[in-house]
């Protein structure tokens, strides 16, 4: 998730966020929508969450049973 726009994520969450997504094709969308459930849960700000959950929509991650 390497990017020059501004983002609401701090530094540990774009890492996370980077990592959940290059194990995406290799580990599938039940692994990705798990992890980044997680991140979502923990956020702390809602801008974060907000971000967290487009990430998620954008891939098709949201609408999985492992999203909950």
């Amino acid at each position: 998730m390497t990017t020059t726009t501004p983002t609401n994520l701090n530094q540990s969450q774009q890492r996370e966020v980077s990592r959940v997504l290059a194990y995406l094709p290799h580990l599938g969308a039940d692994y990705a929508a798990r992890a980044l459930s997680a991140l979502h849960r923990s956020a702390l700000r809602a801008s974060q969450q907000r971000e967290l959950l487009s990430i998620g929509l954008a891939y098709g991650l949201v609408s999985r049973d492992e999203w909950k």
